[in-house]
């Protein structure tokens, strides 16, 4: 799980800027390019865990064999700046299965 970024905890945060881009990672079950592993919504932490892409930053080209190609998120996450699938100007895109996954 997490090919390309493992993100947990409480207060962790990744800011991509410029041309950064996570690509080319594969996971063999879920979050290939991040996955994002935030603390449980029903707990009391007032801060999420926080992805935050500007610029030209990139998620794209990754593989998981069950959900989150680009991304994968569980738990309290804060994504600033990130555009998901098929949106004008998409920012994570072109990743398999999909480019976006939320857990239930």
């Amino acid at each position: 799980m997490g090919g390309g970024v493992y993100l947990a905890g409480v207060d962790a945060a990744i800011l991509m800027t410029g041309k950064s881009a996570i690509t080319g990672n594969f996971a063999g079950k879920l979050g290939a390019g991040v996955l994002c592993d935030g603390p449980p919504a029903w707990s009391e932490v007032s801060k999420p865990l926080l992805l935050t892409m500007v610029d030209s930053a990139v998620i794209t080209g990754n593989t998981a064999t069950d959900h989150g190609g680009g991304i994968y998120v569980t738990g309290k996450v804060s994504l600033d700046g990130v555009m998901c699938g098929s949106q004008t100007l998409a920012n994570v895109t072109g990743n398999i299965p999909d480019d976006c996954y939320f857990e239930p």
